[in-house]
């Protein structure tokens, strides 16, 4: 009689040690689906089109790059290498906040990040107001007579002669600066005009230089 008392207290614990076990499983499993559904609401597909044509079809999750897509649909990773650069990138771009700027996707505007970030970082915040003057609601940034060779992540090198930056409510309006590309004599004046979305996401760039004009867009798709 106890044995039997005994094998049917095992049956019941052992029944309520599944049932425990099927609920922690379906926990888990539902904490990994709302994991995964956080992280598929924060990926978001950029497509970035110049005058109209389609330059790139990038894939960013927080806000940061993780691959670009081929163009038979395939996504490519980025390498090890393109993950150095692009800490290097993002540690530099987001540096701007000491100087008052807020860039929200920079990668999609690299080199134009690129120039913004090391010209200003190669000054101490303290020193750039003293180049700023406000007009309006906005302030522009003018520094002249830099002078001064600079060498961006993409290899490029520039010799830099001014720049102006025009800021609202923390966002890039307009930049203008002067310069001579790769070692060379000639001077170029390039202009960006910038257009945000209510997320202050950048969603148009305007560039003229050289009597050169592009419309660059931007298209967000959040998956």
């Amino acid at each position: 009689m106890l044995s039997i008392e005994l094998g049917t207290e095992i049956l019941k614990q052992g029944t309520k040690l599944k049932l425990v076990m099927r609920f922690c499983a379906i926990l888990i499993l539902s904490v990994i689906s709302i994991l995964n559904s956080l992280e598929l609401k924060s990926q978001t597909v950029v497509n970035i089109l110049s005058n109209g044509y389609k330059l790139e079809r990038s894939l960013f999750l927080h806000g940061k790059k993780i691959g670009v897509y081929n163009k038979k649909g395939r996504l490519i990773k980025l390498s090890t290498d393109d993950k150095t650069r692009q800490k290097i990138f993002l540690n530099q771009s987001n540096s701007l906040t000491d100087y008052g700027i807020m860039l929200k996707y920079p990668e999609v505007i690299y080199k134009d990040a690129c120039v913004i970030a090391d010209i200003l970082s190669s000054y101490d915040p303290s020193e750039i107001l003293s180049f700023t003057k406000p007009i309006g609601e906005q302030k522009k940034i003018s520094i002249q007579n830099i002078n001064k060779y600079y060498t961006y992540l993409d290899a490029s090198v520039d010799y830099v002669l001014s720049i102006e930056i025009i800021v609202k409510d923390c966002l890039i309006t307009q930049y203008s600066y002067t310069y001579k590309p790769n070692m060379s004599d000639v001077i170029i004046s390039y202009t960006g005009v910038f257009t945000y979305d209510k997320n202050n996401r950048v969603v148009k760039l305007k560039k003229e230089y050289r009597k050169h004009y592009e419309t660059i867009e931007f298209i967000y798709e959040t998956k």
